[in-house]
């Protein structure tokens, strides 16, 4: 993540929580506090030690970057978007609120800590926070063991799981894969007004009730889908509509999709806040997505294929390989500035079943001392030529998708029109029944 992020296209992801109630600056502030002494990793910056190697360095007396403001007041940047590691913490958070609502907007390096991780410190900020606000109603705050960060790679990856000579071939069969077949990149629409580009935090959402929700989990069901299947069929439906309008492709084309995939384990739920992930691609060609059932099935099996090697998937096999046999692979393939993935789509379930403490309820809404959590909403970081993000969310039994597309290239407008034709894609069966 660190050799990867670029100032255009930096290695960072959003994620922004929605409550209603009177918020307390103070008792925020210290819950902040409170929650990165269990967190190294986020108040940590990147500087050369051990070996004159780069290494995570503690940085002391630097504050990680807290701005407070009005709850119309948008958000601007002491520089830009680029969260420098060697200068900063890897955490930003942005405050906006008054008397009934307020809105915490956080961006986190993704070398410091992969989703999951980065709910696991907002869970211990709204813990704290609680605590602070006068909640009773709360459990012991489980405990974290820092030194269990030099153990992370454990869940990942080992080198001894095949033999050599098998895991250097298909390691460089998928290295092969990343360089030679390059994935569709989406374009913007032949309309897009360039000169009304994307503010931060740019996420645009749409949230399909209980009910419709509920329905479309039946409607997978009789299809023998999941209904993340379903979705991960919609997208590239979409994404090959939305190109053949804008930039059509061949047949032979590739549409690929990154799914992140967690690799922690039930003996890792005491590990602070850290970046214990593996990407799954699934890549389909123009012609297997229009043929329906083949879609389905190849999806399927992709799925099958994530959940049964995920601690020895294609792409940890080019991780452990290029490290251990030819350590340039993964340099050339950053410095070539190939797009590996159309778009990266990552369905975070409930992130509040993340947090490693219950919270009481308020009508199906966690309750965290003087605010209520109505809403959470996130995008995964991009690179070049991978322009379009998105993530599910299931808080509240509700069924929410994010979207961002590439601010350097596409408008707000565009953003807004391939979330709408994506959610019509996704609704469509629903109508149907």
């Amino acid at each position: 993540m660190v050799s990867d992020d670029r100032p255009n296209h930096p290695m960072t992801f959003i994620v922004q929580l929605e409550f209603s109630g009177l918020l307390d600056r103070e008792a925020l502030s210290k819950a902040i506090d409170d929650a990165l002494q269990r967190h190294p990793l986020l108040r940590a910056n990147i500087g050369r030690a051990k070996q004159n190697r780069d290494c995570w360095i503690d940085a002391g007396e630097s504050r990680t970057r807290l701005d407070f403001g009005d709850l119309d007041q948008p958000i601007q940047f002491i520089d830009t978007e680029y969260l420098n590691l060697r200068r900063e913490t890897g955490v930003r958070i942005w405050v906006r609120h008054n008397s009934q609502r307020a809105v915490v907007t956080t961006q986190f390096h993704h070398a410091t800590c992969d989703g999951i991780g980065a709910y696991q410190f907002i869970g211990d900020i709204l813990y704290a926070y609680a605590r602070e606000t006068g909640e009773t109603a709360l459990e012991p705050q489980k405990a974290v063991s820092a030194e269990r960060l030099r153990e992370r790679a454990k869940s990942s990856f080992d080198i001894n799981l095949m033999p050599q000579v098998r895991q250097r071939l298909r390691a460089w069969n998928e290295a092969r894969q990343l360089l030679f077949r390059r994935a569709a990149v989406m374009r913007p629409s032949q309309t897009a007004d360039l000169h009304s580009l994307q503010t931060f935090p740019g996420v645009h959402s749409h949230i399909f009730e209980k009910n419709v929700y509920r329905d479309l989990r039946h409607i997978a069901q009789d299809r023998g889908q999941t209904v993340n299947d379903m979705l991960v069929e919609k997208l590239f439906v979409t994404l090959m509509q939305w190109q053949q309008a804008n930039r059509p492709l061949l047949p032979s084309n590739s549409i690929v999709i990154n799914m992140p995939l967690n690799l922690r384990s039930a003996a890792d739920q005491d590990i602070p806040a850290c970046n214990i992930v593996a990407n799954h691609f699934i890549r389909c060609t123009t012609r297997q997505i229009q043929r329906t059932q083949e879609l389905r099935d190849k999806i399927a099996a992709e799925m099958l294929l994530a959940k049964h090697e995920r601690n020895c998937s294609r792409f940890m096999e080019i991780l452990a390989g290029g490290y251990h046999f030819i350590p340039r692979t993964m340099k050339v393939i950053l410095f070539l500035r190939r797009s590996v993935a159309s778009t990266i789509l990552s369905n975070t379930g409930d992130p509040t079943r993340q947090f490693y403490n219950d919270f009481p309820t308020s009508e199906g809404r966690l309750r965290c001392g003087s605010l209520i959590l109505e809403d959470i909403s996130g995008v995964p970081p991009m690179r070049p030529g991978t322009r379009v993000t998105i993530s599910i969310f299931t808080y509240r039994r509700r069924l929410k998708i994010c979207m961002r597309c590439d601010p350097t290239c596409f408008s707000e407008h565009d953003t807004q029109q391939l979330l709408k034709q994506y959610i019509r894609n996704i609704a469509e069966p629903a109508t149907e029944a």
